[in-house]
């Protein structure tokens, strides 16, 4: 486990230092006594939006643009090793009274609504960019191709329905992870569901990039309803032909808990 102490911000703001407690990341920032202020400000990446999640993607990816559902955008591993840190979740509260748990362990994520445990060989990611609560992991299945597994409150307007953020997480999947590849897409499955006594929407498909080691990815994705009016979502990634990744995505959403 990384000792607690200065460390640069995983955000990827440069000349910004983040303090590390031990367990998470804390909202204690400090300037970077290599850099100035005026090379920060030169620095930083503008903005970017990107339709209804406003993703800030400029200053928070950490890209590593490689292939298939591997391209934990929007992720970053807390400091030290990766297989020996707490899990970074994050610390928003969402309003309405469901508030974010603090880190459990590291195979573990959990938004306050939904919960999923995946295997803890699985490297600990920072939380996604459309997620207020939740974290990532990440498997490396070779060097170019990774599956994920993804859980959090979802960043939308109340007016959004279950439905319509499960598509726009395929979408965002979709072009984040894939913008460059041109995958032939495959939506196989979209229908309502009840988990846990709360409705939702489910999608599965499969992403195909011919030409590569593996043919693509098995996506599956859950979007549902939480009691203070915002959503809850799950996302998979598995490898197509790759038993590994294939069996521990589908324990992961054997172990899925919703409250």
């Amino acid at each position: 486990m990384a000792q607690p102490g200065w460390y640069d911000d995983p955000d990827g703001t440069p000349g910004r230092l983040r303090y590390w407690d031990g367990a998470g990341w804390t909202a204690q920032t400090a300037p970077h006594p290599q850099f100035s202020s005026d090379d920060t400000a030169a620095d930083a990446p503008p903005a970017k939006r990107h339709g209804w999640w406003l993703w800030l993607i400029a200053a928070v990816l950490v890209v590593l643009m490689m292939v298939g559902g591997g391209v934990l955008t929007g992720f970053v591993p807390a400091p030290g090793s990766q297989n020996t840190t707490t899990p970074t979740e994050s610390p928003a509260v969402p309003d309405g009274g469901v508030a974010c748990p603090s880190a459990r362990s590291r195979s573990t994520i959990d938004d306050g609504v939904v919960q999923i445990t995946v295997p803890a060989t699985w490297d600990i990611m920072r939380p996604a960019d459309w997620a207020t609560c939740g974290g990532g992991r990440g498997h490396a299945v070779s060097p170019e191709w990774m599956a994920m597994a993804l859980a959090g409150t979802v960043d939308v307007s109340t007016d959004v329905s279950p439905r319509e953020a499960a598509q726009q997480l395929w979408d965002w999947n979709l072009q984040t992870n894939y913008e460059d590849l041109n995958p032939q897409a495959h939506l196989q499955t979209d229908e309502p569901v009840t988990i846990g006594g709360r409705q939702g929407r489910r999608l599965t498909g499969q992403l195909l990039v011919p030409g590569f080691e593996f043919p693509g990815d098995n996506v599956e994705i859950v979007v549902l309803e939480r009691p203070d009016g915002r959503l809850s979502a799950v996302m998979t990634v598995s490898t197509i032909n790759d038993p590994q990744s294939t069996s521990d995505v589908k324990a992961i959403w054997h172990s899925l808990k919703v409250r």
